[in-house]
């Protein structure tokens, strides 16, 4: 079930009074967005699924054009989310990393098309840019999930951000206690588990993520080459996106789920369904 910037705002805080967090996967492929919702299926767990742009320009979504990608994404999200199989499992859509000429634009149609939440990333804003945008994105409507980054890689916390971040991909140094990690690959589990337990409650996962991914796909490919060639036996089984793509979701869902239970999010989902 696609949940509503008022059943994400009930989420979060349910997440910071029980000190659980909620795992934000930047699923950059249709395949990925299923096999997030499978992990989190299988731990009765909500999840946060969340495209930045250049997903949304990417080749599986927009093609160039973020508007199309944000209608591609969000239709096909939608759909995955109210079919019997993930009718059970709380989705947040998060828009995430929107910056550039069409940022209001992009959120705008985001907001329209019924994005849980969404995101700013004013990084590369003055403070007074940064405010102004932020009370343009304000004035979209009620209700609004709304999260800002500003300097996260930098280690700046900005007074106007209700979530701040610590590292992005596996970058180094460590992390303050803030609402929201917005970059969690190569974090120790102990710091992990720390920082829930000092009331973050989202936790973006993005490059290791697609590390698995890719790693498991080259992995596929390297032990199905001599059957991808032309008169081979099976060659459409294994050519096909299908092969490649459940291949994949053998070696990663797990991955998911056990960072899912990692963050405590396991047997949370029931109450968000209201």
């Amino acid at each position: 079930m696609l949940l509503t910037p008022t059943q994400t705002h009930d989420l979060y805080l349910e997440a910071l009074e029980k000190r659980f967090a909620i795992l934000a996967v930047n699923a950059d492929s249709p395949a990925a967005i299923v096999d997030v919702l499978e992990a989190a299926r299988q731990c009765d767990a909500p999840v946060i699924i969340e495209t930045s742009l250049w997903q949304l320009t990417g080749h599986s979504f927009g093609f160039g054009d973020p508007i199309l990608g944000l209608q591609q994404y969000i239709s096909s999200l939608r759909t995955l989310a109210a079919s019997e199989r993930f009718a059970s499992t709380p989705v947040v859509f998060h828009t995430d990393h929107i910056k550039g000429p069409r940022t209001l634009d992009i959120l705008t149609a985001a907001f329209a098309l019924g994005a849980s939440s969404l995101s700013l990333d004013s990084s590369e804003l003055t403070e007074e840019a940064n405010l102004a945008l932020a009370q343009k994105i304000c004035a979209l409507g009620e209700p609004l999930a709304l999260e800002l980054e500003a300097g996260v890689d930098e280690g700046r916390l900005a007074l106007w951000a209700p979530g701040c971040g610590t590292r992005h991909g596996f970058s180094e140094g460590g992390f303050p206690a803030f609402s929201a990690v917005h970059g969690s690959s190569g974090l120790p589990v102990d710091a992990l588990k720390s920082a829930v337990a000092a009331g973050v409650v989202k936790v973006n996962w993005s490059s290791e993520s697609l590390l698995l991914r890719s790693q498991a796909a080259r992995t596929y490919y390297d032990l199905h080459k001599e059957q991808l060639e032309v008169g081979a036996t099976h060659f459409k089984d294994r050519a096909m996106d299908n092969g490649v793509q459940s291949f994949v979701a053998a070696h990663y869902v797990a991955s998911v789920a056990e960072r899912i239970v990692l963050l405590g999010g396991q047997g949370k989902a029931a109450r968000h369904l209201a």
